[in-house]
């Protein structure tokens, strides 16, 4: 997008993705499982834009938040839902499969009626950050990332086990094995 700037930026294992002052996203360099989010996997040197965020209310959702893993990228949008793209193979996705997707899509279900106010991504796991202050996470589990007692993967939001009575996260952050 030609005139815009960018206000918040991340960088994954070999790509980069950007927020634009308008709310759309533009990435580049490594697209081989659909990094870009453009609808391709191709490589590519310059910022190009993802395809679209989707439409709510017949107003285009603009990222709010945005982090990159290794192969994929997920953003928080302004209508509460969160998307992302690129590499799926355990789940890092958060739409129900394993498979890459060239372009953003919808995160299952958060739970009824929650929205998303953060998101942070690791190599191959992804958390969010929820409005009533719980995390629920998706993707590589092996070493207990998901937060909720298993060391398995999932491919569908998962809610993190209780951080203790009255106690609620107010920030977040993905590491590689954490």
């Amino acid at each position: 997008d030609r005139g815009r700037t960018a206000v918040a930026i991340s960088s994954g294992g070999w790509h980069t993705c950007a927020i634009l002052d308008n709310g759309a996203v533009s990435c580049w360099g490594r697209g081989d499982f659909g990094q870009i989010g453009n609808g391709y996997n191709f490589n590519t040197t310059t910022p190009t834009p993802t395809n679209s965020l989707g439409i709510s209310n017949g107003i285009y959702n603009k990222a709010i938040g945005i982090s990159s893993g290794l192969w994929h990228t997920c953003v928080a949008l302004d209508n509460g839902e969160s998307k992302c793209w690129g590499h799926g193979g355990y789940g890092q996705l958060g739409n129900g499969a394993t498979t890459d997707s060239y372009q953003p899509t919808i995160t299952l279900s958060l739970g009824t009626g929650r929205t998303v106010e953060n998101i942070s991504v690791g190599p191959a796991h992804t958390c969010a950050l929820l409005d009533d202050g719980s995390v629920s996470c998706w993707g590589y589990g092996q070493y207990g990332q998901i937060g909720n007692g298993a060391t398995i993967d999932t491919s569908s939001p998962t809610q993190v086990s209780s951080f203790g009575n009255n106690r609620t996260a107010v920030a977040l952050s993905a590491g590689e094995q954490h």
